[in-house]
């Protein structure tokens, strides 16, 4: 039988993957020779070894009954170290903020961060297994492009033209790559963000509220979780409920111009424009480049009858937005209304002489 390399007993019968030659009766074993000097030699055994490491490793082999993945070196998160206990095969110290890849295997985040940073080509595939090692954050990138996406393209249009399928595709693909995501990092809070904002879009208030839920459960002060989940209660004819949740949203956040946003609207719903106009000028105030809080703002003043000052509220969202489509419509209404004023105010001035 083949001798421990850290301890010299018979039965070693785990492997280093990554060259695929020193051998150990078990994980603490292998940890302990890493830091005696194995981690230096084992860059060049692995240039040598490299053609069996990728020949024998290209799937996962089953976890033996100590805890370590055969053929691998390391626990795989599911026998003994798990928990507390289970150790990062990169810096072979306790899991910080764990990630597990696809082929099972689980690391820090700031290790695979790392990894990332020093060497894209590498950090791509799995340093015990080979597999496929996704990058949660560019998942999550792409998610929030085809949101933008679809958002954009309903700015672009009327409210009620008929969205095409390949637009309404964009939050199912957006979903799913935060759920690939999410995969990776159950407890990232950005991740469960996006998914309920896709989820909602796409109709499904039951995950988005659960989405929402579990970001805001993560991360408190997640302004826009907030205020998605009071969307979704919207939605559901949960005013008191919605107006709860945005007004969280405010609290967690108070120079967040969308949580503003939305609490002016639902103010106005139930009648309080004073209080929603106070509200649609701390959003402005807060981010004046916020097209939808100058478009609210202007609605407000037109159902005022201050056609001036909703004109100007129009013109200034379409200067921020030049796609916002309803903007634009309701700035040409404000406009004519501008110039039936006008009209009326000259024949009256010329009934007077």
């Amino acid at each position: 039988m083949p001798l421990c390399e850290a301890c010299g007993q018979e039965g070693a019968t785990k492997c280093c993957s990554r060259c695929n030659a020193a051998r150990y009766c078990g994980f603490a074993c292998q940890k302990r020779h890493w830091n005696e000097g194995h981690k230096h030699k084992c860059v060049e055994a692995h240039k040598l070894g490299a053609a069996t490491a990728a020949a024998g490793a290209a799937t996962p082999r089953p976890a033996a009954a100590g805890g370590v993945t055969q053929g691998s070196g390391v626990d795989s998160g599911g026998g003994v170290g798990a928990g507390h206990d289970e150790e990062c095969a990169i810096c072979l110290e306790g899991l910080q903020q764990p990630q597990t890849m696809p082929c099972g295997h689980r690391f820090c985040r700031g290790c695979v961060a790392s990894m990332r940073r020093h060497g894209a080509a590498v950090a791509q595939v799995c340093p015990l297994c080979r597999g496929a090692m996704p990058d949660a954050e560019r998942l999550q990138s792409e998610a929030r492009r085809l949101l933008t996406q679809h958002e954009r393209w309903k700015r672009c249009h009327d409210g009620d033209a008929p969205v095409p399928a390949a637009v309404k595709a964009l939050v199912g693909k957006a979903a799913a790559l935060c759920r690939a995501a999410l995969a990776i990092d159950p407890a990232d809070a950005h991740a469960q963000h996006l998914l309920g904002n896709a989820l909602g879009e796409g109709e499904d208030s039951a995950g988005a509220e659960a989405a929402c839920r579990a970001a805001i459960a993560a991360y408190p002060q997640d302004a826009g979780a907030h205020c998605n989940l009071g969307g979704v209660l919207l939605k559901r004819g949960d005013k008191a409920g919605a107006e709860a949740a945005i007004r969280a949203g405010v609290a967690a956040d108070p120079q967040n111009a969308a949580a503003h946003s939305n609490l002016g609207n639902l103010l106005l719903e139930r009648g309080d424009k004073a209080g929603a106009e106070a509200v649609f000028r701390t959003a402005i105030t807060a981010d004046p480049q916020h097209a939808k809080g100058h478009y609210n703002l202007g609605c407000l003043l037109g159902q005022r009858g201050d056609a001036a000052g909703a004109a100007r509220s129009f013109a200034a969202a379409l200067k921020i937005d030049p796609c916002f489509a309803d903007a634009k419509a309701n700035l040409q209404i404000a406009l004519r209304m501008l110039k039936e004023e006008r009209r009326i105010a000259s024949l009256a001035y010329h009934r007077k002489v």
